[in-house]
C-alpha cells in the first residue's frame, strides 16, 4: 500500500492508495493526529509521498510514519507531465497535484480544475500533456472575512448558500456580493481559457466545490480527491522509474 498526504491550509487529507486504486480518505486539522493513526493502524505502509504549505504540520505529520519510503513533492520532483510554469519553486505543489489527479481521471483530456478552497485556484492542462498555470483570487470566506477585517462596521459572517443576487439587509448584501462575485469571476475564466484552448473539461474541488457548483449556470463534475490522485500518480511515476 502507498499513501498520499496534501497538508493544506485548513486541513491535512491523507488517500490510502493500492497502485492506482484509493481505498480510503481521511481529513483532519493539527492536533488530531490519533485520528490519521488509527486511519494507517495495521496497514502496510510502502511508499508515502506528501505536500505541504506548512514545514511543521509536515514534520508533526511525518514523523508518525515509519518503515517507509518517503517523497516530498517539491520542483526538483520528476512528474508525469510537462510543468510549463515559469517559477516552478514557487508553484503551489497543491495546484500541480490536482490538475494532474484531474488530467488522469480524464484520461489525458484537457481540464481547467477550480480549486475553492481557502483561495480559488484555477489550473488548466492540455491534451499534450503540459500544464499551464492558472490564476488565484481570495476564497469565498476570505472574502467575507476581509470585509469584515478592513472597514469599520460590517460584521464577521459565515458562509451560506444565497438564492438571489443582490441582498436587502447587510448580511444578505455581503454574502450575495461574494457568492455572485465568484460565480461571475468562474464563469469568466471558462470562458477566457475557452477562447485560449478550445474545448476542454472542467472539474471543480476543494472545500467549497459543492456550495459553489450550486450556484454556476452549467453543472460540472465535483471531485474531492483530486490532489490525492495526482499526488499518487507522481508517487507511481517516481516509484516505478526507481525500479
Amino acid at each position: 500500500m502507498q499513501l498520499a498526504i496534501d497538508i493544506g491550509n485548513t486541513y491535512i487529507k491523507a488517500g490510502l492508495f493500492s497502485e492506482d486504486k484509493l481505498l480510503g480518505t481521511i481529513r483532519f486539522v493539527a492536533g488530531e493526529e490519533m485520528d490519521f493513526l488509527n486511519f494507517i493502524a495495521g496497514k502496510k505502509i510502502n511508499y508515502t509521498i506528501f505536500s505541504s504549505v506548512e514545514s511543521s504540520e509536515a514534520e508533526a505529520v511525518i514523523g508518525l510514519l515509519k518503515d517507509t519510503k518517503i517523497i516530498q513533492l517539491d520542483h526538483n520532483t520528476p512528474l508525469p507531465l510537462i510543468n510549463n510554469y515559469l517559477s516552478p519553486e514557487t508553484l503551489g505543489k497543491d495546484r500541480l497535484a490536482g490538475a494532474l489527479g484531474a488530467w488522469v481521471m480524464l484520461g489525458g483530456k484537457s481540464v481547467l480544475v477550480i480549486d475553492a478552497g481557502t483561495c480559488i485556484k484555477y489550473d488548466f492542462v492540455d491534451e499534450s500533456q503540459g500544464y499551464m498555470g492558472g490564476s488565484i483570487s481570495p476564497g469565498l470566506q476570505m472574502r467575507l472575512d476581509a470585509m469584515h477585517h478592513f472597514t469599520a462596521r460590517l460584521p464577521s459572517f459565515t458562509l451560506k448558500r444565497t438564492t438571489d443576487f443582490y441582498g436587502n439587509d447587510t448580511f444578505s448584501a455581503m454574502m450575495t456580493g461574494v457568492v455572485t462575485g465568484a460565480v461571475g469571476e468562474c464563469s469568466h475564466f471558462i470562458q477566457v481559457f475557452k477562447k485560449r484552448f478550445g474545448k476542454f473539461n472542467v472539474i471543480l474541488t476543494g472545500g467549497n466545490a459543492d456550495f459553489l457548483s450550486l450556484q454556476l449556470e452549467n453543472k460540472y463534475s465535483v471531485e474531492p480527491n483530486l490532489i490525492l490522485t495526482g499526488l499518487n500518480s507522481i508517487l507511481n511515476f517516481n516509484k516505478n522509474n526507481d525500479k
